[in-house]
């Protein structure tokens, strides 16, 4: 429900601009499967960047929203931009996040009420393909690794490439391996056993691997 809702949401983004004359938002922006995501779970917590310390105000826009519905709304209203929110419940304090390496990490802070969720292809779907670790992504075969199916971005940590990938506007998958992390933009089908690298797949919906579980018919 919560899926469908968000997806009635994106419809209403593409539809009423178009009505009213106002510029239309990039469709790929709000592709099937882009979702919000409470990944650093749901306890008192707020969005930071590529570290816990990291709170650029630059990174973020500081509005006010009376519920976490209407926080996320306010990002949505520019979906290409919108990398996420962090919310708190008393205060009615909604940060719309743009940062463009997307949020990385989070820390809990001693005032309640906070909450940090990201917007795009959420990274509970990012799954270790052949195992994950001490893996490289390639795309048919372990030799096709032709360096046009992703870009390289330098990071900090692997929460910092999965972030990358979340941000992005087509994600496949990552690879990552210290400071590099690849964003593949083609789909990722084989691996290459190599030391210190971890390949993640995307699986999730939108994707050509995600699997839903159906419910058994009952006679």
């Amino acid at each position: 429900m919560f899926q469908q809702g968000a997806m009635s949401l994106a419809r209403l983004l593409l539809i009423v601009p178009a009505l009213v004359g106002s510029t239309v938002p990039d469709a790929s922006c709000l592709a099937e499967g882009r979702d919000w995501e409470a990944w650093a779970g749901l306890g008192n917590r707020v969005c930071r960047g590529h570290t816990v310390d990291e709170s650029d105000p630059l990174d973020y826009n500081v509005t006010s929203a009376p519920t976490l519905e209407e926080c996320k709304a306010k990002c949505l209203e520019d979906p290409c931009k919108c990398k996420g929110v962090e919310y708190n419940s008393i205060s009615g304090r909604c940060e719309v996040w743009h940062r463009e390496a997307g949020i990385s990490a989070w820390r809990e802070p001693q005032v309640q009420g906070f909450t940090c969720q990201r917007f795009g292809w959420p990274a509970k779907y990012l799954i270790p393909l052949d195992g994950g670790a001490g893996r490289a992504c390639r795309g048919d075969t372990e030799t096709d690794n032709d360096d046009g199916y992703y870009r390289v971005e330098d990071v900090m940590h692997m929460e910092d490439c999965r972030a990358r990938c979340v941000t992005a506007v087509d994600c496949k998958g990552i690879e990552f391996s210290g400071n590099r992390c690849e964003i593949w933009t083609r789909p990722i089908l084989a691996t290459k056993a190599l030391t210190n690298f971890t390949c993640l797949r995307y699986e999730g919906p939108g994707s050509s691997f995600y699997v839903t579980t159906l419910a058994p018919i009952l006679p």
